[in-house]
């Protein structure tokens, strides 16, 4: 019996659906600090305190809430959305491509999107990230529906409703892709009356979730004077005044994540090239100046341009990016099985020979093969996955804002695949889980589940939820010359005028890389008892009962 279009969809979106949630695999752990901001921030919402820092992602922390509230345990909460939001986005593209191209393209991207190494990893950790895929395939879907369907009443409130929502969950999204949502309204020509429905959904959603984050803020004026306070946007830019070599290093990250999350594109277009360059120009062309195309760049392109010019931290913020670039691979790889039929057909000189059995076969073998490449790249024990993350002298310093300070120092090829796998393998959240499993566990064992106290320079933030009872200090000094402590027992972070610290608890610990520079200059000022420890992780006990401890610029004193 054969099933309708509609049926054969709705079967199709469900098996996708499935897909997703069979392939993803939840941490056990905080994948981050940021990840421990955004826990801490749903039972005690400080901006003060970073918990969660700016602007705020409001809906992010009240759907942790609502579902930590069914699963009671907070992290798998965040999991679970992040899985979920997978679903979504491979399902939004999916339906954007169908969309686009029709059924084969769809079911093209899906399986590249679903498979593709960065949105896979953040599938699977408690990180803000995916609802960078999750908006962008979103709107790619309602977008590419306006075009095909300008009169629709409906889509213009839907892209009202998914630009509010959007930006609460990262405020940074409504600046974003905003350029793509105007140039779409203007070029379909929509009404006053559609841009007014539009507009009004988006007051209308946004009003609702501004209120809880200005209530919880603590009211406009706090809010605002804590945005004001925030310059972290201004750290790499030359247009800030920033040196020209760290910007070029940030724009040869931005290069470096970008090629290698775009290899299905690259491959279909290699191929395209060299077998059917001709046609594939006139598609090329074909697609720069048709509106859907012109839309789906500048989804991509608004934000592509905002990181290379401004602020780029990590491989996440691409994921509004990829499924332009996946969509575009999509079309790609239909095209150039199109062609290697026609192909076929031709030296075959018969007629009678159907063209869509060998549109199919070559679109499977392209699409087979990229797939296959990119789960190996993501489940399969690679060279340069063996590099434990956090795995450097320079790495102990949880507000490094330097993505070069989190991986192993070695020859260059290690230290470039070591970049790429940690956000795009599954060896990286196993090693980030089996880390932190070890020091809560070793930790609790060390101080005997009593309060104790630790200096730490980079997994304290992870004390702050998972070992609140242990005095738990990092130390980072300031540009003003203040040390800013963090105290796990309290979950606060606070500001220290006279830089010292007076220890009340023992016995006490130090969570230091044995290849640390500071480690000999603290060694010369208390004695030290090293705690047996995996080669990546060094744990020292302070053997004296009182001693005055100086360690950048902050004295710690236990009498």
């Amino acid at each position: 019996m054969r099933l309708s279009s509609k049926r054969r969809l709705q079967f199709t979106g469900c098996l996708i659906a499935l897909l997703v949630l069979l392939t993803r695999r939840a941490s056990s752990m905080a994948f981050e600090f940021d990840s421990i901001d955004f826990i801490v921030a749903t039972f005690r919402f400080s901006l003060e305190q970073v918990t969660p820092h700016m602007p705020g992602y409001i809906l992010h922390v009240l759907l942790g809430r609502l579902i930590e509230g069914l699963v009671h345990n907070v992290n798998f909460a965040f999991v679970l959305i992040s899985i979920f939001l997978s679903v979504g986005s491979t399902l939004f593209l999916w339906r954007a491509a169908f969309l686009l191209r029709g059924e084969r393209v769809a079911l093209i991207v899906a399986a590249l999107w679903l498979t593709h190494p960065f949105f896979w990893f953040y599938g699977e950790v408690s990180t803000v990230y995916v609802y960078e895929s999750f908006f962008a395939s979103l709107l790619l879907m309602l977008g590419i529906g306006l075009v095909r369907y300008p009169a629709s009443n409906w889509r213009p409130i839907g892209i009202g409703v998914a630009m509010s929502l959007a930006t609460g969950c990262r405020q940074s999204s409504l600046l974003l892709f905003a350029p793509a949502v105007i140039y779409l309204f203007v070029t379909t020509k929509q009404s006053r009356k559609s841009w007014m429905k539009s507009v009004l959904a988006f007051i209308f959603v946004t009003a609702l979730w501004g209120f809880e984050l200005l209530r919880e803020s603590g009211g406009l004026q706090t809010y605002l004077h804590f945005a004001s306070m925030e310059h972290i946007y201004q750290t790499q830019s030359v247009i800030f005044g920033n040196p020209l070599r760290e910007h070029l290093a940030v724009i040869a990250k931005i290069v470096t994540y970008l090629a290698a999350g775009s290899l299905p594109f690259i491959i279909a277009l290699v191929i395209g090239v060299i077998a059917f360059f001709s046609s594939t120009k006139v598609l090329i062309k074909e697609a720069l100046r048709s509106r859907s195309g012109k839309f789906a760049i500048l989804i991509a392109g608004a934000p592509l341009l905002f990181y290379a010019a401004i602020y780029f931290m990590k491989a996440g913020y691409l994921l509004n990016v990829w499924p332009t670039i996946i969509l575009a691979a999509g079309v790609l790889i239909d095209h150039c099985a199109i062609m290697f039929a026609r192909r076929k057909k031709e030296r075959a000189n018969d007629p009678l020979l159907l063209s869509r059995p060998l549109i199919t076969r070559a679109a499977i073998s392209i699409t087979s093969g990229i797939v296959v490449l990119q789960v190996i790249w993501f489940a399969v024990p690679l060279p340069g996955k063996d590099i434990e993350t956090f795995d450097n002298a320079n790495s102990q310093d949880s507000f490094s804002e330097s993505l070069s300070h989190r991986y192993k120092s070695g020859d260059r090829a290690s230290l470039a695949l070591n970049r790429l796998f940690a956000y795009s393998s599954r060896q990286a959240v196993r090693s980030s889980d089996a880390l932190n499993q070890y020091l809560v566990q070793r930790l609790l064992h060390l101080s005997d589940n009593s309060s104790a106290t630790l200096l730490a320079t980079w997994w304290s933030r992870h004390a702050y939820y998972y070992l609140p009872n242990m005095h738990v200090y990092d130390i980072r000094t300031t540009s003003v010359g203040r040390a800013l402590v963090g105290e796990a027992q309290h979950y606060i972070r606070h500001a220290i005028s006279d830089s010292v610290i007076h220890l009340q608890h023992a016995p006490t610990y130090l969570l230091i890389r044995e290849d640390h520079p500071d480690l000999g200059r603290i060694a010369k000022q208390v004695r030290l008892r090293h705690v047996p420890t995996p080669d990546y992780l060094d744990i020292y006990e302070i053997m004296d009962s009182t001693f005055s401890l100086t360690w950048d610029g902050v004295r710690f004193v236990k009498e």
